[in-house]
């Protein structure tokens, strides 16, 4: 009786690890990033490989949480949960779960495409304060990527047929996000997170430099390194979407300030314009092409400054800013 009842134990086991792979894919595919995330336990780590290098890391409940959102994008997801195995021991397993992510995208004609992640999912589970299954590592590598074009039904059609503006906006509404993603890591001098606003082959125009994206990285953190802080201010944005192509034009103002504070080659704030052709990709957007606009340049008055008014927080150019205690990425320290 003591061999029937670890087996029935076992089969319990995985059948509620196998609910919890399709409960991960239908809270992912609805939006649901409460209920996505409790999925995970509460020191969870969900992470995303392509070519065996990581692209992607949401550690804890609320950048778990956030992952639904990323999908917005997207006129429809569909996760499908294939083959699978576990390895159990008595409070841990382990399993292996064979997916296809499909990302739709649909025309005003009704023709759209389908771009399908094909991968596994290596996990790590755990048992919660109540005895439920939870993930503690999900990672999720991506073997390869097919595009598909797909045909809606004719009812589809004819409901997008007058207005298809939906998967525009969700568009526009990534692409500013990526702007602001940008000013973030210049801000917190994060040159990798500046590195992933570009797609590998895109290219900056800068006052001071032309050249491609990883030339431009290298130069900008060392430009950046001479201050005590920046604060990239976003005004007017507008972009045009076209496909898998983009345009896009955005105001700003950019603060710099550093020692000794007379020095104006510190201290100074400069009128700009970000002029950009973008790509998607794999679902991405990404920058192709920026061109940075200088405006004009004013030098910050020495006698401005006053001493703080109280104590911390403050903000900081490293890992420990407040914006990384909320779940934000950092990709990566300078150098």
């Amino acid at each position: 009786m003591g061999g029937e009842a670890r087996e029935s134990r076992s089969a319990d086991a995985e059948a509620e690890l196998g609910r919890l792979s399709h409960r991960y894919a239908t809270t992912l595919d609805g939006g649901d990033g409460a209920g996505f995330a409790r999925l995970f336990l509460p020191d969870g780590l969900l992470t995303v490989c392509r070519g065996g290098s990581e692209t992607d890391r949401f550690e804890g409940s609320a950048a778990i949480a956030a992952v639904p959102g990323r999908l917005a994008g997207f006129d429809r997801t569909a996760h499908a949960v294939l083959a699978h195995s576990f390895e159990l021991g008595a409070r841990t397993a382990r399993g292996d779960v064979a997916t296809e992510a499909h990302h739709l995208r649909w025309g005003e004609d009704g023709h759209g495409v389908d771009a399908v992640l094909h991968g596994r999912y290596d996990d790590e589970y755990g048992l919660d304060e109540e005895g439920r299954w939870g993930f503690r590592r999900r990672r999720f590598e991506v073997e390869w990527v097919e595009r598909r074009e797909v045909e809606a039904p004719a009812p589809r059609r004819e409901r997008q047929a007058p207005g298809g503006s939906a998967a525009e906006l969700a568009d526009r509404r990534a692409i500013a996000d990526l702007v602001l993603r940008y000013c973030r890591a210049v801000d917190r001098l994060d040159p990798e997170g500046i590195r992933a606003c570009y797609h590998p082959d895109g290219t900056d125009r800068h006052t001071g430099f032309h050249g491609r994206r990883d030339e431009f990285v290298e130069w900008v953190a060392g430009a950046l390194d001479r201050f005590e802080g920046t604060m990239h201010l976003v005004g007017n944005h507008h972009s045009e979407v076209e496909g898998e192509r983009a345009r896009a034009e955005t105001y700003g103002l950019a603060f710099h300030w550093g020692r000794p504070a007379a020095d104006p080659a510190l201290n100074f704030v400069s009128a700009f314009r970000y002029v950009d052709r973008l790509e998607r990709r794999e679902g991405e957007w990404r920058l192709l092409e920026r061109v940075a606009v200088r405006e004009w340049t004013r030098r910050l008055d020495p006698a401005g400054w006053i001493p703080p008014e109280g104590d911390p927080p403050r903000g900081s150019r490293g890992g420990d800013d407040p914006v990384y205690a909320v779940g934000f990425r950092r990709f990566g320290p300078l150098g």
